[in-house]
C-alpha cells in the first residue's frame, strides 16, 4: 500500500500575508502623499507670510526659521514613512512570491481561474507586477549559477535549468547563495553536515520574522547589477580595483586611484595636502587680490599630478558602485544573523563568522556614501581641489587591505545563510515533506514517494525499498508514458535533497551510506563525434566509478544498452547486474526488453520485477502511475501507432481510442 499524500501549504495563508501587507503600504503611501502636500503648503505659507511681511514693514526672523524648521521635520517624516512603505512592500513580494510558488505546487499551472494566484494576476497589483519584474532578473542570475550544474547529474536528473530543482528553491538572492545551493545540490554531504543543515533549516523555518526582518530592509530583493563574485575578485585584487571598461575622468582629481601598497602612500598623501593647499590658497589670493594666475598654476599642477596616476587607474569607484547593492545586502544578513540568539551549532558558527562584519561593512559603506558625494553639483568643485575622491580611494583600499582575508570568509558566510534560508523557505512552502533519517544500513527506503516539481494536483505516489530486507535491484518494466524514467527522477531527486539537508518527497525516507549515479538523458553529439550508444557507455562507466566501499552505489539506468542489439544487450545487462551485485549497489533499472526480466531468475533474491500499465476508462487511456509486482503483460506501442494513424501491423485492437492528456512529470 501507498502511503498516503501530505497535505500541501495553504495558498491562501500566503496571499492574505501578501494582502495584508500591501493594504498597510497603500495606507503608509497614503500618509506619505499627505506629508508631501503639507510640506508644499509650508512653502507657499512661508512664501506668502514673507511677501505679506515685507508689505507691512513687520519682519522676523522667525518669518524663516519656523517654516525652515517645521518643512525639515516633515521631510524627516516624509522619508521615515516612505522607507517604512518600502520595506512592507518586499515583505508583500515576499509572500506573494511563495503564494506564486505554492500555487503551482498544488494546482500545477499558476492560471487556473480558480486559483488565488490566478487572482493576483487579475488584480495586477503592483506587487505582482514587481515580482513579475523580478523573476526575470532572478532568471538571469539563476541561468549564471547554473552554469555550475554541468555534471552528469545535473544532466540526468534535471536539477538545472527552466523549471528544475535549482530553479524551485524559493529565494535566494546572493550569487554565493545560489553557488553554495547548486555545490550542495551536487556534492552529497556527510550525514553529520546534513544533520547541521537540518538543525538550522528547521530554526529557520519556525522563526518567519528573520524573512520578514531582511524582506523589509531590501535584503532579500534581487541585487540584478551585482555579483559576489566581483566582491570575491575586488578582495583577491593587488590593487584593489576589479578590471572593467575604461571611464572619462570628470577632473583632476577623478582620474586617480588608490594606489598599490608598493607606493609611499603617505607622501603621496602629504602631496595631496599642499596641493589642495595651494588651490585654496591661490581661490583665496584670486578673490582678495584679483590675480588668478596662481590659482590657474596650481590647478595646472593638481591636474598634472591626477594625469599621472591615471596610469594606476582599475576603474575601482565602478568595481564599488557594482558592489555597493551586495555590500549593503550582506551588511543585513550580518546584523540579522548577529543579532538573533540561534540555537542550531551552524548558526551560532556562522553567527561568529559575521561577529564582525557589520561594523566593518558598515563603515565600508560610510566610505562609499562620502566618495560619491563628490558627484554633488554644488560639491564638486570644492572636493575637486581638496582631491576628495583620492582620499577616499585610498580610505578603502586601506579597509581592503585591513579586512581582506576575513572579509571573503564573510561574503562566503552570507552565502551560506543565503542558502539555508532558501531551503527554510522551501521548507515553509512544503509542510507535508519530511526530513529523511540516515542510519548505516546500506539502502534505500521510501514510503509515499513522489517527484517534488510534479503538482500535487497530478502527482502519484509510490512506495520504493532497495535492499534492508528486500531485493537490491529493481527491473521495472512498463508501456510507453507510463511513468518509468519519473520514477528514476523521482528517487534521484529525493536523494539529492536528503544528501543537501532538505525535506524530501515522501511520508517516510531512511537512507544508509550511499552515492548516488545515474544514466538517464543520453544523447549522442555531432560536435563531438560522439553516437548515442557511445555516450551511453560513457555515463554507464561514470555511474560504475561513482561508489566507494564505504558508501556503494545507488544506480539509476534507464533503458540501459537500448543502442545495440538483443543478445548483446542481455549478456550485457547480466554481466552489469553481476559486478554491481559484487560491489553491494543497489538500485533500479528500466526497461521495454522483456527478456532482461529473466534476470530475476538467474539472480534470485538480488533483482526483482515490478512494472507500470495503463488502464482504459470510457474508451481513453488513463495511467495511474503505480508500481506493481511482477513484469508487463502487454505493451502499448502498437495501439499507440494506431491511434495515430501510423504504419502498424495489424493485430489485436486496443481497447481504448484516445491518448491521455499531457502532464509535466508524466512523459516515460
Amino acid at each position: 500500500m501507498t502511503a498516503p499524500a501530505p497535505s500541501p501549504a495553504d495558498t491562501n495563508e500566503f496571499w492574505g500575508r501578501a494582502q495584508e501587507r500591501l493594504t498597510e503600504a497603500s495606507g503608509l503611501l497614503t500618509r506619505v502623499r499627505r506629508i508631501s502636500t503639507a510640506r508644499l503648503a509650508v512653502v507657499v505659507v512661508a512664501l506668502a507670510l514673507a511677501l505679506g511681511a515685507g508689505d507691512v514693514g513687520f519682519w522676523s526672523l522667525w518669518w524663516v526659521l519656523v517654516p525652515v524648521a517645521l518643512f525639515v521635520w516633515l521631510a524627516f517624516v516624509h522619508e521615515r514613512l516612505l522607507t517604512r512603505a518600502r520595506g512592507v512592500h518586499h515583505v508583500a513580494q515576499l509572500y506573494h512570491r511563495a503564494a506564486i510558488r505554492v500555487d503551482r505546487d498544488t494546482e500545477g499551472e499558476a492560471g487556473s481561474p480558480d486559483t488565488p494566484a490566478a487572482a493576483i494576476r487579475r488584480g495586477g497589483t503592483p506587487a505582482h507586477r514587481n515580482t513579475v519584474d523580478e523573476d526575470h532578473r532572478l532568471a538571469d542570475r539563476r541561468h549564471r549559477v547554473s552554469d555550475l550544474g554541468e555534471s552528469h547529474l545535473g544532466d540526468h536528473l534535471d536539477l538545472f535549468g527552466s523549471g528544475g530543482l535549482f530553479d524551485r528553491l524559493a529565494d535566494w538572492r546572493t550569487d554565493t547563495g545560489g553557488e553554495t545551493l547548486a555545490g550542495w545540490l551536487l556534492r552529497s554531504a556527510a550525514p553529520e553536515e546534513v544533520a547541521g543543515r537540518q538543525l538550522a533549516i528547521r530554526e529557520l523555518g519556525a522563526r518567519m520574522e528573520i524573512q520578514e526582518t531582511l524582506a523589509a530592509t531590501g535584503a532579500l530583493e534581487p541585487w540584478p547589477s551585482t555579483r559576489s563574485s566581483v566582491v570575491l575578485d575586488w578582495l583577491a585584487a593587488e590593487g584593489g580595483a576589479g578590471d572593467g571598461p575604461g571611464r572619462p575622468a570628470c577632473g583632476p582629481e577623478d582620474t586617480s586611484a588608490a594606489p598599490s601598497g608598493r607606493q609611499p602612500e603617505v607622501l603621496l598623501g602629504v602631496l595631496a595636502v599642499l596641493l589642495s593647499a595651494t588651490m585654496l590658497g591661490g581661490l583665496a589670493h584670486w578673490i582678495t587680490a584679483g590675480e588668478a594666475s596662481f590659482f590657474l598654476a596650481a590647478v595646472s599642477l593638481s591636474a598634472a599630478w591626477g594625469l599621472w596616476l591615471r596610469s594606476q587607474v582599475r576603474d575601482q569607484e565602478t568595481v564599488l558602485r557594482l558592489m555597493e547593492s551586495e555590500i549593503a545586502g550582506i551588511r543585513q544578513i550580518a546584523l540579522s544573523v548577529t543579532s538573533e540568539g540561534f540555537e542550531s551549532p551552524l548558526l551560532r558558527g556562522l553567527a561568529e563568522r559575521l561577529a564582525r562584519a557589520e561594523v566593518a561593512l558598515g563603515e565600508l559603506e560610510r566610505l562609499q556614501v562620502r566618495l560619491a558625494a563628490r558627484r554633488n553639483l554644488l560639491f564638486a568643485p570644492l572636493a575637486a581641489m581638496l582631491f576628495w575622491g583620492t582620499h577616499h580611494r585610498w580610505a578603502i583600499e586601506r579597509w581592503r587591505r585591513r579586512h581582506q582575508r576575513e572579509a571573503r570568509g564573510w561574503v562566503r558566510a552570507a552565502g551560506e545563510f543565503d542558502a539555508l534560508l532558501a531551503l527554510a523557505q522551501y521548507c515553509i512552502e512544503r509542510p507535508g515533506h519530511v526530513f529523511p533519517e540516515f542510519d548505516d544500513v546500506p539502502g534505500f527506503e521510501a514510503r509515499g514517494l513522489g517527484h517534488p516539481l510534479i503538482p500535487e494536483a497530478r502527482l502519484q505516489r509510490n512506495d520504493v525499498r532497495l535492499g534492508r530486507g528486500e531485493a537490491d535491484m529493481l527491473i521495472v518494466t512498463g508501456s510507453n508514458m507510463s511513468g518509468k524514467s519519473t520514477l528514476l527522477r523521482t528517487i534521484g531527486v529525493n536523494f539529492v535533497l536528503a544528501r543537501m539537508g532538505a525535506p524530501t518527497a515522501a511520508t517516510t525516507f531512511r537512507l544508509g551510506p550511499l552515492a548516488l549515479g545515474a544514466s538517464i538523458a543520453v544523447d549522442d553529439s555531432l560536435q563531438d563525434g560522439v553516437s548515442r550508444f557511445l555516450a551511453e557507455l560513457l555515463a554507464l562507466k561514470a555511474v560504475l566509478n561513482t561508489g566507494s566501499k564505504e558508501e556503494p552505489l545507488l544506480f539509476l539506468l534507464d533503458e540501459v544498452l537500448q543502442g545495440t542489439n538483443s543478445d548483446d544487450r542481455r549478456a550485457a545487462v547480466a554481466a552489469l547486474l553481476r559486478e554491481l551485485g559484487r560491489r553491494s549497489a543497489v538500485g533500479v533499472m528500466t526497461t521495454h526488453d522483456l527478456s532482461l526480466t529473466e534476470l530475476a531468475h538467474e539472480l534470485p533474491g538480488r533483482v526483482r520485477n515490478m512494472h507500470f500499465t495503463e488502464r482504459v476508462v470510457d474508451g481513453a487511456m488513463e495511467f495511474d502511475y503505480q508500481l506493481r509486482d511482477g513484469v508487463l503483460a502487454r505493451g502499448n506501442a502498437l495501439d499507440l501507432m494506431r491511434i495515430l494513424d501510423l504504419p502498424a501491423p495489424r493485430g489485436e485492437v486496443a481497447d481504448f481510442t484516445s491518448l491521455p492528456a499531457p502532464g509535466r512529470g508524466r512523459e516515460n
